[in-house]
């Protein structure tokens, strides 16, 4: 029996998921810019702020077309997604925040955090948000 289904659905779901996590980078990166280059708040608040603006379009956008799930209830998944992104969240402002105090600019220091939780962030969508039960 041929994995090449499987082998394909993966590769698919891996290609859209990288899309549109650089997709949910782009909105975060650019809120922040607007957040912090407009003097809304500093850096430090501006990280959650844009963070949570992309996470809300990268869980709708990852349910529907990365992995099309319907199994579960949108609640239910959106429940396990706060399990999962909210400590990705925390860990992606420490690090932004660590990297901002060391010396190195804002937007940097942000896209160098999204790129630390991306690997994870994929590895517990597909096993455990979006997970197809039959």
């Amino acid at each position: 029996m041929s994995n090449t289904p499987a082998i394909l659905k993966h590769a698919r779901q891996t290609i859209l998921f990288c899309i549109i996590g650089g997709t949910g980078a782009l909105i975060d990166m650019g809120t922040l810019f607007v957040i912090v280059h407009n003097q809304i708040f500093q850096a430090e608040i501006g990280f959650v702020l844009s963070a949570a603006m992309a996470m809300i379009f990268v869980f709708f956008m990852n349910k529907f077309i990365t992995f099309q799930s319907h199994t579960l209830p949108t609640m239910h998944q959106a429940q396990r997604f706060i399990l999962v992104y909210f400590p990705a969240a925390i860990i992606n402002t420490a690090i932004s925040t660590a990297l901002l105090t060391i010396g190195f600019q804002y937007m940097l220091a942000k896209l160098i955090a999204i790129g630390c939780v991306a690997c994870m962030n994929y590895i517990l969508s597909h096993y455990f948000i979006f997970k197809h039960y039959v």
